[in-house]
């Protein structure tokens, strides 16, 4: 999906990977990680293919939350992002799925 760059669910709404990319570059620029993981590393997981643990941080819920928060703020960019966390929330409920 980050290579793609965008994909779009079933209603025809937009899931696109630069709200990932805002989020880790806000939390860079203000020096605070809101209830989750993901740092710059995480953007760079070509050059750790197998490290499931960096996918997994990286579709969290808390990842969702933060992005859900920062859009009830209405801070720039990170409007229509409501399909990205829904299909982050799906990607980490099947980690915890096949995980149990």
């Amino acid at each position: 999906w980050s290579s793609m760059r965008v994909i779009y669910n079933p209603d025809g709404k937009k899931i696109d990977w630069s709200f990932i990319e805002k989020l880790v570059t806000l939390q860079e620029t203000e020096g605070l990680h809101a209830g989750n993981k993901l740092r710059k590393s995480h953007l760079e997981w070509r050059e750790r293919p197998m490290k499931v643990n960096i996918a997994a941080q990286t579709l969290s819920a808390s990842v969702a939350d933060a992005i859900d928060f920062c859009r009830s703020l209405n801070l720039k960019g990170f409007e229509d992002s409501e399909a990205t966390t829904e299909f982050i929330r799906i990607v980490d409920t099947w980690f915890d799925i096949l995980n149990s």
